[in-house]
């Protein structure tokens, strides 16, 4: 693993966040989380595996190393699961990539009991 470089990389960035993809990947956290200039991981598990909500341990272990985390797959649903996961919805980025109009009163709502709005 190139840790020097993405050690001294994340120096240089006002904020770094590691994309995590695929779980052949998932061998690497615990290095990536020693890393301090890291702020966060964004973990997508890859096509055909279960949602952002069935990796409790993976989220728990990047909120107790104190990293930010980008997550994006499962629908809200999913997003609450792990905020319940991980006790707190503090440094959680919820991703949403489209979303019909008829949809807005949805986020409101759930962007309300994130404590979001």
């Amino acid at each position: 693993m190139l840790e020097p470089e993405l050690q001294t990389t994340c120096k240089r960035l006002p904020r770094s966040i590691y994309h995590l993809d695929g779980i052949g990947q998932i061998r690497h956290l615990d290095l990536l989380l020693t890393i301090p200039e890291l702020d966060g991981v964004q973990w997508v598990p890859g096509d055909g595996k279960p949602d952002c909500a069935n990796w409790p341990d993976l989220y728990r272990k990047i909120h107790a190393a104190g990293k930010k985390m980008q997550v994006f797959n499962g629908g809200f649903a999913a997003i609450e699961a792990v905020i319940e996961q991980v006790g707190s919805a503090k440094g959680i980025q919820y991703h949403v990539e489209s979303a019909p109009i008829e949809a807005e009163p949805e986020i409101r709502a759930a962007l309300a009991r994130f404590d979001i709005v």
